[in-house]
């Protein structure tokens, strides 16, 4: 099965007479393997009977809301990929068939009113009320999306098991987007002509999902901001927060610095960091795959393995990166006898930790976590001083050429192995 198209619906039947077959008629003249599902959320109009006349399958919602709706859809999918869309004529029918065709583009694709293309025929006062929550959305949760509140979108039938939502009205649409972002999933828009319902009235009402929006927002807050977020280097290389941003740009110049005219590099425990984005022919290793999946949708080359035991040969790199990963892991000897194995001789070895002697970053540290209780501080579990960083070095046989500093907190080291 190529594809299933799940329809949400509450009374909806005389736009479904016109819709069915519509959707019907486009996906068989284009030879796709489809299902059609219609997952209703209590109708009394006669919809089960003409789903069974039309032959398209009908599931009756076992949980409340939008989201069990969507919950009850995803649950019923059998195509590789699925597509939602609403059943009151508001979504063109044709439309599929650019979700469908765009596929292999992204992990979730959103049919979107407001990206070059789109369009929306909605009175004013719902489209000044629907420009204001997306603005918003778009803000505080710093994603490259623009209509976080469509529902007529294409998902990947992979991903959906790992999709978690908890609000039951139409604001789950954000929450399910914003969770598979922050797992490293790709999401893109395409442009769609958003027209007025059919028949019938509509069931959204915008102003009553206020209270709970609100406390979704707060909620993805505070995921967008915290280690669970697959981009949280990459969020924080664009904070808003002024010290965040200088300090993740200062480390950005000084190990590209460092590193110079390296072409073949390994950035171990690269995260989602926007440093291996400046490095040409590296390749970036990290244990989590959401940063890994982060870094694939700016393209990159990324390998899951453990700093514990990288998996490549000896002898493969000029240089090897592993900037602010030391002080999340257990202080063990195997971490630096696997850098001096995988580096050619005479490589160069850039590492960069806190100085956890150093008074100021001890402060920083401690504002750090009131700020963001879930971030990289609340991990470090081994505490550097730059004198131990300069020792271990030293003993596994690597000659510090160069050190820099951050506020003489962050301390990067360049060695070569002798």
């Amino acid at each position: 099965m190529e594809l299933s198209v799940v329809l949400l619906c509450l009374s909806e039947k005389d736009n479904l007479e016109r819709l069915l077959p519509q959707v019907q008629g486009l996906l068989s003249s284009r030879s796709i393997s489809y299902e059609i599902l219609v997952v209703d959320g209590g109708s009394q109009d006669g919809t089960r009977e003409l789903c069974q006349r039309l032959g398209v399958s009908f599931f009756v919602q076992k949980d409340p809301g939008y989201g069990g709706a969507l919950r009850e859809g995803f649950a019923r999918a059998a195509g590789d990929h699925v597509v939602t869309m609403d059943a009151d004529l508001s979504h063109p029918p044709h439309v599929v068939l650019d979700l469908f065709r765009h596929r292999e583009e992204a992990d979730i694709l959103v049919a979107s009113r407001y990206v070059w293309g789109g369009w929306a025929e909605m009175s004013r006062f719902r489209i000044a009320l629907s420009r204001v929550l997306n603005r918003v959305c778009h803000s505080v949760l710093l994603m490259p999306l623009h209509d976080f509140s469509s529902g007529f979108r294409l998902y990947r039938k992979e991903i959906l098991p790992k999709l978690s939502w908890q609000n039951k009205d139409f604001s789950s649409l954000i929450e399910i987007v914003a969770h598979a972002y922050a797992q490293g999933y790709s999401v893109k828009e395409i442009p769609f002509h958003y027209r007025p319902r059919g028949a019938g009235k509509s069931h959204a009402r915008l102003l009553k999902f206020f209270p709970s929006y609100l406390k979704m927002m707060f909620r993805l807050w505070r995921l967008r901001n915290s280690l669970e977020s697959s981009d949280y280097d990459e969020h924080a290389f664009y904070s808003r927060i002024p010290l965040q941003r200088y300090w993740q740009r200062k480390r950005y110049r000084i190990v590209l610095g460092l590193l110079g005219g390296y072409q073949n590099v390994l950035d171990v425990g690269c995260g989602s960091s926007v440093i291996l984005s400046g490095l040409s022919q590296s390749v970036g290793m990290d244990i989590a795959l959401p940063k890994l999946r982060s870094q694939k949708r700016r393209d990159r080359m990324v390998v899951c393995g453990s700093i514990f035991e990288l998996p490549f040969r000896t002898e493969s790199f000029d240089s090897v990166l592993c900037s602010e990963v030391i002080e999340h892991v257990p202080k063990k000897d195997r971490i630096f006898e696997e850098f001096r194995r995988v580096l050619k001789p005479g490589g160069t070895l850039v590492v960069g930790t806190p100085d956890h002697k150093n008074w100021l970053w001890l402060v920083l540290e401690r504002i750090y976590l009131w700020v963001c209780p879930k971030g990289h501080v609340a991990d470090h579990i081994s505490r550097y001083t730059r004198k131990e960083v300069g020792e271990v070095l030293k003993r596994f046989g690597f000659k510090t050429v160069e050190v820099k500093s951050i506020l003489g907190c962050e301390v990067i080291f360049k060695a070569l192995k002798e």
